[in-house]
């Protein structure tokens, strides 16, 4: 038995240490050689663990039924069936993607796959133990021969990961460097540099007070996937077809990495939480897509064997348990991306960084004028075990007040967060000219209009969002400027990409429908450009979608108007934005032309857009529940 247990081992190590060389070219993380091979040791380590944890029953029953049977061929029956167990266990997962990506056919041919591995295995082992059976060893042993194969191969797979190379020879060296913060989940309101608010911000209103403040920035869509596909593409969620976070941003139209990378550019991109994992089609054109959460070995979250137990804990656990397979922390991601970027500060480079920790579930980080909330490990709400009793749950006015007080919490510490990585940008690019833009996908509802602490309806809390650019060596800004410029006309999360481009000296270069906002500097009457927005009625896919058009007319009148239409319950709603900040007063019966300029607006883009079923596995479902996206 002791020889059975080392033979299905060394079995084990070999199949971890192919996983890892197969797996390192498309593995899309920054990692060092010594992260890599402790990546490649770790799977050879679990993967050995494993194949013994199979071959000890194995073994004992086939000890026990083929007693009358040679040694030899009871060893290779075990081997054997720790083959297929190690065949079923990679390429079952494979025929389950195929099935969903390239056919039945396909699928089938992978799901057969582990029986020619368990009879290979089992041939080879029964070949060898029956020549040492009559004085006939092999030269170098199979423990031996494993051992050492298994750790050229880890080797080899540790330099492939820690040798990838970011960008490209057409690039031009002194083209600036861009870097995109979104702040998942920020209200705009939450900024000090806007007015009144319940924290101070003081890194974003110093970032505000270097480059250009947008005050009236838009979102087309409260929700996290579509409007980060918004924001990459130029394209409308209903133009693109990212709806909801089940969707997938199909190839087609180019995001603005893809530009980007056939500029020539090293393309980076740091994401904090599953619901803008690589599964959502946001990684097209980054050379590197970091959602590796997993908080010890890095690149481990990338595994087979860490896929199936994520899926296996997200579908028979509670997900809430698990918070570190949906979301990490700004430090870690921060680190992540300045690691990177210190690694590309000697050519043009664009890195996407995305932040999550406003995002529910909202927790205390022992921040200053905040003692209140408790501390980390003693949180006055528990705001995690709430969620779990959602939908329906009752708040108190006190839970109320905490969560809010616990949600600014989490924007001060972010803040926080982000003055120390500007600043350690600054430090690494050096000379290097670079643009920095600060901005979110969407806002929260804290109690407003009976939304609690999520980000459904499309109200106003969630539709403005905050917005800065700043440049460092680069023109943001009419040139010799030095008091604070804001542009108060509308904008939208879709004129980024462009805009970005335009300021980055190339050409002019269509994304999707952006326009051009940092040219309304030159502007100052023009009210910007109009939007469509859509979002939410609840956290259930099923109970239907809110239509709502935005107008642009900031700098030509007095007047903003906003229209929230609901098709399923025959219901519209016109709000005067300047007048009425907080959407209380209906004025469709005294605005009949604002109202059927602004219908006609969300007829025209409905009747134009795509629409796709979300693709949403069961694990997956599992984890947008968690977070509250879904029910």
């Amino acid at each position: 038995m002791p020889r059975i247990l080392l033979l299905s081992g060394v079995l084990g190590a070999i199949a971890g240490a192919l996983e890892a060389t197969v797996r390192s070219p498309s593995l899309s993380l920054h990692m060092s050689f010594g992260q890599g091979l402790a990546l490649a040791v770790a799977v050879m380590t679990v993967m050995a663990v494993i194949a013994v944890l199979v071959a000890l029953p194995s073994g004992w029953v086939i000890q026990k039924v083929a007693r009358a049977t040679d040694e030899a061929r009871r060893i290779s029956i075990v081997l054997s069936l720790v083959g297929l167990f190690l065949g079923a266990f990679y390429f079952l997962p494979l025929a389950d993607q195929a099935r969903d990506n390239h056919g039945l056919m396909l699928a089938l041919g992978m799901a057969v796959l582990p029986f020619p591995v368990s009879g290979i295995v089992g041939k080879l082992s029964l070949y060898y133990l029956r020549r040492e059976a009559q004085g006939q060893p092999a030269k170098v042993g199979f423990v031996l021969l494993g051992s050492v194969g298994s750790g050229i191969l880890a080797l080899l797979s540790a330099v492939v990961m820690s040798t990838v190379g970011y960008g490209g020879a057409n690039a031009v060296s002194t083209d600036p460097t861009v870097v995109i913060v979104s702040i998942d989940t920020l209200r705009r309101d939450h900024l000090s540099i806007y007015g009144e608010s319940p924290v101070e911000t003081p890194y974003f209103d110093s970032l505000a007070e270097q480059g250009i403040l947008f005050t009236d920035a838009v979102t087309p869509i409260p929700e996290t996937a579509p409007a980060h596909s918004a924001m990459m593409t130029g394209l409308h969620p209903l133009d693109s077809g990212v709806l909801s976070n089940g969707h997938i941003l199909r190839p087609g139209p180019p995001t603005l990495a893809d530009r980007l990378a056939d500029e020539g550019y090293a393309t980076g991109a740091f994401v904090s939480s599953i619901a803008v994992a690589s599964r959502t089609g946001l990684n097209r054109g980054f050379q590197v897509y970091d959602e590796d959460f997993f908080p010890w070995v890095r690149g481990f979250s990338s595994l087979t064997l860490s896929r199936i137990l994520s899926r296996l804990a997200m579908t028979l656990g509670d997900p809430t348990d698990y918070p570190f397979l949906l979301e990490r922390p700004a430090p870690v991601t921060f680190e992540r991306a300045l690691g990177w970027l210190s690694e590309t500060a000697d050519r043009p480079a664009f890195a996407w960084v995305h932040l999550f920790d406003p995002h529910s579930p909202y927790e205390p980080h022992g921040m200053p004028g905040f003692e209140a909330n408790g501390t980390p490990n003693a949180p006055v709400v528990d705001h995690r075990t709430i969620l779990t009793l959602e939908p329906g749950y009752s708040y108190t006015e006190e839970e109320r007040r905490s969560l809010a007080d616990l949600y600014a919490e989490e924007v001060a510490y972010t803040d926080e967060q982000l003055g120390l990585f500007v600043e350690s940008v600054k430090s690494t690019m050096g000379d290097r000219p670079w643009i920095l833009v600060v901005t979110s996908d969407h806002g929260e509802m804290l109690g407003e209009h009976d939304i609690n602490f999520n980000h459904h309806g499309i109200y106003e809390d969630v539709i403005r969002i905050p917005l800065v650019m700043v440049g460092y060596g680069v023109e943001v800004r009419p040139e010799g400027s030095t008091d604070p410029i804001s542009v108060d006309a509308q904008v939208r999360l879709m004129d980024l990409p462009r805009t970005i481009l335009s300021i980055m000296g190339f050409e002019d270069t269509p994304m999707g429908e952006g326009k051009l906002i940092h040219e309304l500097l030159d502007e100052p009457l023009s009210g910007g450009f109009s939007t469509v927005l859509m979002g939410r009625k609840s956290a259930s896919l099923s109970k239907g979608t809110l239509y709502g058009a935005r107008d642009s007319s900031v700098g030509t009148s007095n007047e903003v108007f906003k229209l929230i239409e609901d098709p399923d319950a025959g219901s519209e709603q016109l709000f005067e934005l300047i007048s009425d900040p907080d959407e209380s007063v209906d004025r469709s019966s005294e605005e009949a032309e604002q109202l059927s300029y602004l219908k006609r607006m969300i007829a025209k883009k409905r009747g134009s857009g795509k629409s796709e079923e979300a693709v949403v596995d069961e694990a997956e479902k599992e984890q947008l529940e968690a977070l509250g996206y879904i029910e």
